[in-house]
């Protein structure tokens, strides 16, 4: 069993190690999955040419649930039993005035940010980059691209639950349940234990064309279980950033275009503008709430 004492060094190994375990399970369970249905990981990830037949994209669904709870959840769930002592994990789940003042404005804020997250990602882009790094990137988002692809209803739920609920479940409980969690009751500031969390949550996807924006949302997300000292608030974040995204593709509201970076365009500046203004905005009144 853990010790709470754990200094912040070990820590943060022995949290590795639980996750490289977990991460080491997964792709076993992924592995047996894939070959279930006649297929190899390493076949499901390379994009063909004409793109995934709908089995491929279901059953690479499958693989990407089981990395995702393996991975992330499982050990979070171990270090918020043992290390923290929580007896429940749904422990922090309290309806009340506060906590549903957090369930209306959080969509506000996420969807609000979008317009300064976009603008972010494409200075991200004007960042030199090694080509290593970007063929790495280009490669993940060609996967992502050619599993975002419905045929109907059905694959929007499947979407929703795999790309939207899932993630933001199980990063979520790591990030913020986990590693903000002791970050911010060990270094000075609070917002120093919000912001490094952010920085390791970018770093752990290895999508480093869009590490600035994803850092961002980290802060927002991390400042979500901050100000409303609630889990489930940071994963209703989370899932209502990725859900959008889901549902624009459904509708065909994103371009299916790839352009290269140095002609993809910046979002208007006035947007970008209120959004800023609007994410500055929500993040004063939920300090306010919090002083409260």
């Amino acid at each position: 069993m853990f010790s709470r004492k754990l200094d912040l060094f070990s820590f943060f190994l022995l949290l590795v190690v639980v996750v490289l375990c977990g991460a080491l399970i997964g792709t076993g369970v992924s592995t047996a999955i894939a070959n279930f249905f006649g297929f190899t990981v390493a076949d499901l990830i390379k994009v063909p040419a004409s793109g995934y037949e709908k089995l491929e994209r279901d059953v690479l669904r499958w693989v990407n649930m089981a990395s995702q709870i393996f991975t992330f959840l499982i050990p979070a769930l171990v270090y918020r039993i043992y290390y923290f002592k929580e007896d429940r994990v749904g422990a922090s789940f309290v309806p009340s005035a506060t906590f549903f003042y957090f369930i209306i404005i959080t969509p506000l804020w996420v969807i609000g940010s979008f317009p300064l997250v976009e603008w972010l990602y494409r200075q991200n882009l004007l960042l030199p980059l090694p080509e290593s790094l970007l063929a790495l990137e280009k490669g993940a988002n060609e996967t992502l691209t050619a599993l975002l692809k419905m045929e109907d209803g059905f694959e929007f739920v499947q979407n929703v639950i795999v790309m939207a609920a899932i993630p933001a479940l199980c990063e979520e409980w790591l990030f913020r349940g986990v590693i903000q969690k002791k970050l911010v009751t060990t270094l000075p500031k609070p917002w120093m234990g919000i912001v490094l969390t952010a920085i390791i949550f970018s770093a752990i996807h290895f999508q480093f064309a869009g590490f600035i924006p994803r850092m961002f949302l980290g802060i927002l997300l991390g400042y979500l279980y901050f100000f409303s000292g609630n889990i489930w608030i940071a994963i209703w974040g989370h899932f209502v950033f990725n859900g959008v995204q889901v549902l624009s593709k459904f509708l065909n509201i994103q371009s299916e275009e790839v352009l290269p970076d140095n002609l993809v365009p910046n979002p208007d500046v006035i947007w970008v503008i209120i959004s800023a203004l609007l994410t500055a905005g929500v993040f004063f009144y939920f300090n306010k709430l919090k002083a409260k």
